[in-house]
C-alpha cells in the first residue's frame, strides 16, 4: 500500500476518531446534564454504536488513549491481540499488557506525541497469537477546539508479509545488482579486450597499409625496371638482329671470297700441274737431247 493511501486511510480514520472522541465528550457532558437531554443522549449513543460498528469492521488496529495514557476505546482487532474484548481493555495502560521496559519506551514516545503535537509514525515489532508481527504504528494526539490535549489516537497496520515482500524484494535487487554488476564488470572486459583487439588492428591495418605502400613503391620501381630493361633488351635485340644481319652478310661474303679463292686455288693448282708437265715433258725432251748427243761422242 502506497503512503498517499495509507494517508488517505489515516486521514478518514482519524476523522471518525475524532468524530468518535466528540461524541463520547459530548455524551459525557450530557450525562452530567439535564435529563431533558435524554433522548439527545440515546441518539448520540446510536450514533456511538454506528461509529463502533464502522470501526470495528476496519482492517486496522485502532485504540484511543486519554491524556493520562490509560486505554479509554479499542476496536476488537486490537482487543484479541490481547485476548480481550474491547470493553475489557478500558482503564488500563501499556503497563498491564507489555513488559516494562516495552511499556516505558511506549510511554515515551507518547508522551512526546502530546508534549509536541506532533503526529509519530514507526514500526514495531510485536508478539501476537506466538508469533512476531510488524506493525506501522501512527499516533496522533487528539486536540479539542479549545486547544487542549484529550489523549492519543493510535493505529496499527499489520505489514509483516509487505516488510516480507520488501525484505524478498531487497534480496532480489542486491542479488540483480550483484548480478549487473557481475555482467558490468563482463562487459568492461569485453570492451577492454574489445578495444585492445582494435587497436591491434589498427596497428596491424596500419603496418599493412605501410608494407602495401612500399610494395606498391617496389613494384611501381620493379616495373619502371622491368620497362627499362624491356626496351634495353628490345634494343639489344635490334642490335643483335643488325650485327647477325651484318654478320650474316659478311659471312656470306667470305663464303663468296673462299669459294672464289677455291676457284683460282684450283685453277692455279690445274695451271702448276700443267706447267709441271710441261716442264717435266721438257726435261724429259732435255735428257733425250743430251742422250742423244753423248751416244755420239761415246762411240768415237
Amino acid at each position: 500500500m502506497t503512503e498517499e493511501a495509507l494517508g488517505g486511510r489515516f486521514r478518514t480514520i482519524q476523522e471518525l476518531m475524532h468524530e468518535m472522541v466528540a461524541l463520547w465528550q459530548r455524551l459525557t457532558e450530557l450525562e452530567e446534564s439535564d435529563r431533558e437531554h435524554r433522548k439527545a443522549l440515546e441518539t448520540l449513543r446510536a450514533s456511538e454504536g454506528r461509529l463502533l460498528s464502522i470501526i470495528g469492521a476496519l482492517p486496522f488496529r485502532l485504540f484511543f488513549k486519554d491524556a493520562g495514557l490509560t486505554y479509554a476505546r479499542c476496536n476488537e482487532a486490537y482487543s484479541l491481540d490481547w485476548d480481550m474484548r474491547p470493553g475489557e481493555l478500558e482503564g488500563k495502560t501499556d503497563r498491564d499488557l507489555f513488559a516494562a521496559e516495552t511499556a516505558e519506551k511506549l510511554a515515551e514516545i507518547e508522551h512526546e506525541v502530546i508534549r509536541t503535537g506532533k503526529t509519530e509514525m514507526a514500526e514495531e515489532d510485536r508478539i501476537v497469537a506466538g508469533c512476531e508481527v510488524t506493525f506501522l504504528a501512527i499516533r496522533k494526539p487528539v486536540i479539542d477546539a479549545g486547544g487542549n490535549t484529550l489523549g492519543i489516537l493510535g493505529i496499527l497496520q499489520d505489514i509483516t508479509e509487505d516488510k516480507r515482500n520488501r525484505a524478498f524484494q531487497e534480496r532480489r535487487i542486491h542479488e540483480l545488482e550483484g548480478a549487473l554488476s557481475e555482467r558490468v564488470g563482463q562487459v568492461e572486459s569485453l570492451r577492454h579486450n574489445l578495444e585492445k583487439i582494435s587497436a591491434e588492428r589498427r596497428e596491424k591495418e596500419e603496418e599493412l597499409g605501410r608494407l602495401r605502400s612500399g610494395l606498391q613503391a617496389e613494384i611501381t620501381a620493379l616495373r619502371e625496371d622491368v620497362s627499362g630493361k624491356a626496351a634495353l633488351l628490345e634494343r639489344k635485340e635490334t642490335e643483335f638482329s643488325r650485327a647477325r644481319s651484318e654478320m650474316e652478310g659478311e659471312l656470306q661474303a667470305r663464303r663468296e671470297e673462299i669459294h672464289r679463292l677455291r676457284d683460282e686455288l684450283q685453277k692455279e693448282t690445274y695451271e702448276r700441274g700443267q706447267a709441271v708437265e710441261a716442264l717435266k715433258k721438257s726435261v724429259a725432251h732435255s735428257q733425250e737431247l743430251l742422250e742423244s748427243v753423248q751416244r755420239p761422242a761415246g762411240m768415237r
